[in-house]
């Protein structure tokens, strides 16, 4: 579901940015969006850039939490270094995991391009989901009959939602 909203989304915004400015006028410039605004708006360029830092910076965010706890729950089944399966006490976070993927994520930023970035979250995230939608392809083949037990959706939502991430990837390599 996530995916079709964000694809909903993504292709509203773009047909609009279209419909508002020439295709190689946006195509030419740094920031399109920016450019939409200030050209069709009254809000200033800077609140649009602070938004996008806002942005962001919750993305890093997000992908130091994802990262930390993907890489705790592999060390919990023995699949990445015990290291990472130690949590804090008081807060009852992956501190080790945490601190790997802030390192990582930060050491990425500085020495990648913005665009590198945006196309290696994507690559990753959409890994990630695909992998989930197959999980869930398998455990509903597994244990067909044992509908109490498993999650209750037919087969085939992780199975579209398999076959668009698919997709989705094949399409950033072109």
């Amino acid at each position: 579901m996530a995916l079709v909203m964000t694809t909903f989304f993504y292709v509203l915004v773009s047909f609009s940015s279209v419909l508002t400015l020439p295709i190689e006028e946006l195509a030419n410039h740094a920031a399109p969006f920016a450019l939409i605004i200030k050209q069709n708006s009254q809000i200033p360029v800077s609140i649009i850039s602070f938004i996008s830092l806002i942005a962001i910076l919750n993305g890093a965010l997000v992908q130091i939490v994802m990262g930390s706890r993907v890489l705790y729950g592999m060390a919990e089944k023995g699949i990445a270094p015990s290291i990472f399966k130690n949590i804090h006490t008081k807060t009852r976070t992956p501190v080790v995991a945490t601190l790997f993927f802030s390192i990582l994520l930060f050491a990425f930023a500085v020495w990648f391009p913005i665009v590198m970035l945006a196309k290696i979250t994507s690559f990753v995230l959409l890994t990630i989901f695909a992998l989930v939608n197959l999980s869930l392809c398998v455990i509903k083949l597994k244990h067909y009959h044992d509908k109490e037990r498993f999650f209750v959706v037919p087969f085939v939502v992780p199975a579209i939602g398999l076959f668009l991430c698919l997709g989705f990837l094949l399409l950033q390599f072109q």
